[in-house]
């Protein structure tokens, strides 16, 4: 079964990242259940930088070693790296249903007279600024100039393709009993987010009312949680100062109107102090926000929602973190199963950190001299560490492929604690860095300081348990069958 996640705006596109991350740890995996997630991003800006690092880097990395590690570890560790996540069609929805590029073109206001009722309300509500603003890199923290576009997807003859057949296919999902879900995120103080969550909510519930209960609707709301300087050249953007107070009056206006979202399950999360974020872009593709821990906290309720039963009953849950200044792992939002999420992100960086740290640097040396390293020779003979010597061999291809996702992986949860000051202690920065190029630069005597600076198991007692026996399915490639081991060691260690 899959979620449907439909992410809006820039915010969403963060938070879809977070997801994917997140998926590759196993935390779309309850018991038996793993959960597949199909996402759909909503962004007039379709060249967002954000919505490029969530898709052509984050995505990419993920499924190209999920499809190398297919049929997990064994019985007792199906679950990591084992969610399907994918586009749903291309991915991708822009509210613009032509070529216009900005409010007055998109509302086709030329064809009114000068003098007609309907052009002098425009005028009204829209300065000449914001009618002429090129909304290709988005709203620019106007909602009220979003509502206008994001109206347009309600009626009938202008909903995009896209639109159309994912209620097709959800429909077709529910009249077969398979019970689909579908998980809207978006924030609610910018343009896009703030614009088009409740007219895609509403606009769900009308498209799938003969379905709707057979099919569970969830959504997240995320409250200011950064700020950026403002541009210096006077532009129209979002700002920051304002964000409280449209806050304010979006959640005063979903207090009034969220019947008719009909959400089973609604979330919300933002911070009293809002973290400074250097961003020196308002739209197109250097827009790229560095990642936030609330997005972390998103995507775990995706994880809440998905593996919680839909209901008929209101339920109020109120989270807080134990220190205003700290986040900490007691502070994950999912009390009854923290443990659990906190050791599959740990276990997860540990093996990242393993593979670049020691995995790779040891298999490059065995191929010229394999006696030295002792694990290689349970996964790869003398003869296939010859044959490797050649670049163009498809194991080296394989070992880049996981390398990538490893570095990926790890330099999202260094930006995270970056952006930070030091306020968030899940991880020991000290450990490993990001260089001026993106690369994650690491040593394994490090290894054990990756979670506390107290120190940890060494990598060497991990290696020592490497066994590629009893892997599920046994038919693995070499390397794929060293990572899946090497995972397990980590578990078991």
């Amino acid at each position: 079964m899959s979620t449907y996640v439909i992410a809006i705006g820039g915010t969403g596109a963060k938070l879809v990242e977070a997801i994917i991350h997140l998926a590759s740890a196993g935390i779309y995996a309850f018991d038996s259940q793993i959960e597949n997630l199909e996402i759909l991003i909503v962004d007039p800006d379709t060249g967002n930088g954000n919505i490029v690092a969530a898709y052509s880097t984050t995505l990419t990395h993920y499924q190209k070693s999920r499809e190398l590690l297919k049929g997990g570890i064994d019985e007792n560790l199906s679950w990591w790296m084992q969610s399907e996540v994918n586009k749903f069609g291309t991915g991708l929805l822009s509210p613009f249903n032509n070529n216009s590029k900005t409010l007055k073109e998109q509302l086709q206001i030329g064809n009114y007279s000068q003098y007609s009722p309907v052009r002098q309300l425009f005028n009204v509500l829209y300065s000449q600024a914001e009618q002429e603003l090129n909304l290709e890199e988005g709203f620019r923290g106007r909602p009220v100039i979003g509502s206008a576009i994001m109206a347009q997807m309600v009626q009938k003859d202008k909903k995009p393709t896209i639109w159309r057949e994912l209620v097709e296919k959800i429909t077709r999902e529910a009249n077969s009993e398979a019970f689909p879900q579908v998980f809207l995120c978006g924030s609610i103080f910018g343009g896009t987010g703030a614009a088009g969550f409740p007219t895609l909510g509403r606009l769900l519930a009308n498209d799938l009312a003969p379905v709707l209960h057979r099919v569970k609707l969830g959504g997240l709301l995320m409250l200011p949680y950064f700020k950026f300087k403002p541009p210096s050249d006077g532009e129209i953007y979002a700002r920051p100062e304002e964000f409280l107070l449209k806050t304010e009056y979006a959640l005063r206006y979903y207090k009034e109107r969220v019947a008719e979202l009909r959400f089973d399950r609604l979330y919300t999360l933002g911070l009293p102090n809002y973290t400074l974020v250097k961003s020196e872009s308002t739209g197109g593709n250097d827009q790229r926000n560095p990642p936030h821990f609330l997005e972390v906290f998103g995507g775990l309720a995706l994880r809440d929602f998905i593996f919680q039963p839909k209901s008929s009953q209101t339920i109020f849950i109120d989270i807080s973190r134990q220190s205003p200044h700290l986040v900490s792992w007691e502070d994950l939002p999912t009390s009854s199963d923290r443990t659990e999420v906190r050791d599959k992100i740990i276990n997860t960086a540990r093996f990242a950190f393993a593979w670049l740290s020691t995995i790779v640097p040891e298999v490059e040396h065995a191929k010229h001299k394999p006696r030295e390293i002792t694990w290689v020779r349970k996964f790869l003979n003398k003869h296939q560490l010859q044959a490797m010597r050649d670049k163009n061999h498809p194991e080296n291809a394989k070992l880049i492929t996981i390398s990538d996702w490893c570095q990926d992986y790890l330099r999202w949860l260094y930006n995270l604690h970056e952006i930070e000051n030091n306020h968030l202690r899940w991880f020991n920065t000290n450990a490993f860095a990001v260089d001026g190029y993106g690369k994650v630069i690491l040593a394994r005597e490090d290894f054990p300081h990756l979670v506390s600076e107290n120190g940890g198991i060494p990598v060497n007692k991990v290696l020592r348990k490497l066994n590629k026996h009893q892997l599920n399915p046994p038919d693995h490639s070499e390397v794929a069958a060293i990572a899946l081991a090497l995972y397990r060691s980590i578990y078991q260690s």
